[in-house]
């Protein structure tokens, strides 16, 4: 597989940002250049070493893209690769992208597929899924007392910017904050309503790292969606969420859409 065929492939994937990237280049390209896509591409292609991973057969360049996906996935310290990954070292690294695409519209594409997004959640029908947590994991409602504790896991974990809306959060009698603990110890946190004192938006949301896929920010987002549900709200924005693909599968939540 060579990244040009991958490409073709994310834009007829249903789902987030590859939808995007299919109507803006037949905006721009013109439906018949993104039928020829593939063959294009394969006048330009040249033979390349050959590697196996698992039952797919890729390219150096293919290759070389993954690894670039990769460096990308640990700079912002996330789980795993993402759509937004992908497209950013196709759309950066591959020549073969680069003569089929021209620069501005690469350089639009990897605006809006690269970065965190807004996006929404229905609450109107919206339901608590049952949520399964590892013995000794509990999530609770912050309190007061846990401000210097909080602060000190967000500071390092995540950067001091949002230490300022946890600190908004902790005003309230009763915070828009949740946090997760193993044990006694401090291992995740969610808020809502405390971005710029904003009502309606959900997050920051951060879990370590040694707990990541074990289900911790899915509770918390859960717990704070069910919340935000029995106040009253309708839609819940979750303000430059990211990665994109997972608040899609654990929240069903919708991009909104760029001007």
């Amino acid at each position: 597989m060579y990244p040009y065929q991958l490409f073709a492939n994310l834009l007829y994937e249903p789902t987030g940002v590859c939808v995007e990237v299919l109507i803006y280049m037949i905006q721009h390209l013109g439906k018949e250049k993104m039928y020829y896509f593939k063959e294009s591409g394969d006048q330009l292609r040249e033979e390349e070493a050959a590697y196996s991973m698992g039952e797919l057969t890729v390219s150096e360049s293919m290759k070389m893209v993954l690894s670039e996906a990769d460096k990308r996935r640990k700079r912002y310290n996330q789980s795993f690769i993402t759509e937004g990954h992908i497209f950013h070292a196709m759309l950066t690294k591959d020549p073969i992208v680069a003569k089929l695409i021209p620069a501005s519209l690469r350089e639009d594409i990897r605006s809006f597929t690269s970065v965190p997004r807004d996006m929404t959640v229905n609450l109107r029908h919206y339901e608590m899924p049952k949520v399964m947590l590892e013995d000794g994991i509990t999530i609770m409602r912050a309190t007061v007392k846990d401000r210097e504790e909080l602060v000190r896991f967000i500071s390092e974990g995540f950067g001091d910017p949002w230490v300022k809306t946890i600190q908004i959060a902790l005003e309230e009698d009763h915070p828009p904050l949740y946090i997760a603990r193993k044990e006694e110890e401090l291992i995740g946190f969610a808020c809502y309503d405390s971005v710029r004192h904003q009502k309606g938006v959900y997050g920051p949301m951060g879990t370590s790292p040694k707990v990541r896929t074990k289900g911790v920010g899915y509770a918390l987002l859960h717990t704070c969606l069910e919340e935000m549900k029995q106040k009253g709200y309708e839609y819940a924005i979750l303000g430059e969420a990211g990665p994109i693909e997972y608040y899609e599968r654990a929240c069903g939540a919708k991009l909104i859409p760029i001007d």
